[in-house]
């Protein structure tokens, strides 16, 4: 691993330390862990990034909007929800939704037994979830290689 000296503004300093400090890990780690975010999502396509970007402005929009966060308020969430369907509605593909035979990748592990699209992102949806909250807990990294996802999480029909 290499040093870098590099200079922050007062503001970004402290901002940095303070989440850093909540996070309850150093500085340093802080920024790598930052850097690499950034690095990652570089590797997306540009409609994905669109996409991120236009529901990050959806939570601005809806903080100034309703005078809540989208997470704080059952109405704020509402407006927010709708934002990025109609977003996602607009970028809908056209024909069926059915996946044909062959036209899924054979080494799916989060949606191997499915071919249902309703299921396949209810599945994807947990599964992220778990690795969320694995990122959190002691032992993340051995909790996201071993994530598994139960019979538990499926969809109530």
């Amino acid at each position: 691993m290499r040093q870098l000296k590099i200079s922050l503004t007062d503001d970004l300093f402290r901002q940095l330390a303070m989440v850093s400090t909540a996070a309850g890990h150093s500085l340093a780690s802080e920024i790598r862990r930052r850097l690499e975010r950034t690095f990652a999502q570089e590797g997306s396509d540009p409609r994905t990034d669109e996409l991120l970007t236009a529901i990050r402005s959806f939570a601005v929009l809806v903080k100034c909007e309703t005078g809540h966060a989208w997470h704080a308020h059952a109405g704020a969430n509402e407006a927010f929800r709708r934002a990025i369907d109609l977003r996602l509605s607009r970028r809908k593909q056209s024909g069926s939704a059915a996946f044909g035979d062959g036209s899924l990748p054979s080494d799916r592990s989060v949606t191997a037994n499915t071919q249902d699209p309703v299921m396949m992102g209810h599945l994807i949806e947990v599964f992220d979830l778990r690795l969320a909250t694995s990122r959190h807990c002691e032992g993340s990294e051995e909790n996201r290689e071993n994530g598994k996802i139960s019979s538990a999480d499926a969809p109530k029909k």
